[in-house]
Parts: structure tokens; sequence; C-alpha cells
């Protein structure tokens, strides 16, 4: 019996199934209580990660090659400034952007960093 998905789009689920997970409590004890505001980080969060992921599928590096991590750290910068950008565009709060801006730095970097040690420590493969 065929696979109903390639393990390349199970594994993009799960990360962002597990990104999700990471970012959106810690979004929400970083003082965002507002129910939509945490709804729409959850799904930009989501969406993002699972581009991001789907890209780096399709990079020519294998993941032990620096050249991999250069494109990855380039990749998680740019993921920072996408959502930021997309997520300033919902909700304009004028003086809270470099708050909101250092949470999601924060929360990116949090997840990212339990995804390293995941993967490293072969919970995540």
């Amino acid at each position: 019996m065929a696979d109903i998905l390639p393990l390349r789009e199970v594994c993009g689920i799960v990360t962002a199934f597990l990104t999700a997970l990471i970012e959106t409590p810690a979004f929400y004890l970083s003082g965002y209580r507002d129910f939509r505001e945490w709804i729409y980080f959850a799904c930009i969060n989501v969406i993002s990660n699972i581009m991001l992921t789907g890209w780096l599928y399709e990079m020519p590096f294998e993941s032990d090659s620096p050249e991999f991590w250069a494109v990855v750290a380039l990749c998680e910068s740019a993921v920072v400034i996408l959502e930021f950008a997309m997520f300033s565009c919902l909700f304009w709060k004028g003086a809270g952007m470099k708050k909101l801006f250092a949470v999601i730095f924060f929360t990116n970097a949090l997840s990212f960093s339990l995804g390293l040690l995941m993967v490293f420590t072969g919970i995540l493969q």
C-alpha cells in the first residue's frame, strides 16, 4: 500500500505542529493575551514553518555540511522578518513594535534551539 503523504510532507507537518506547540504558548506568556492575536500568531507560524521546511528539503546541501547550516541561519533570520512583517500588518500597535519583534525573535530562537536539541539527541530525525 502506498503512503498517503511522502515522508517530507509528514516531517513538515510534524515540525510545523511542534513549532506551534513551542512558540504559541511562549507568545502568550510574553503578554499577548488577545485570542485573535494568539490564533493569528499560531497560523502565521505554521505557514512559515511549512514553507521553510519545504524549502530546506529542496536544498542541494547535505545536512551535515557547513553550507546547510549557513543557509538555515539565513532562512531562520528571514522567517523572523517575514513573521514580524505579516503580524505587524495585521496588528499595528505603534510603540509596541519593538516588543513584538523581540517576542517573535525570542519564540523563533526558542523553537529553533529546542529543534536542534531534538535533532542532535536523536529525538527528532
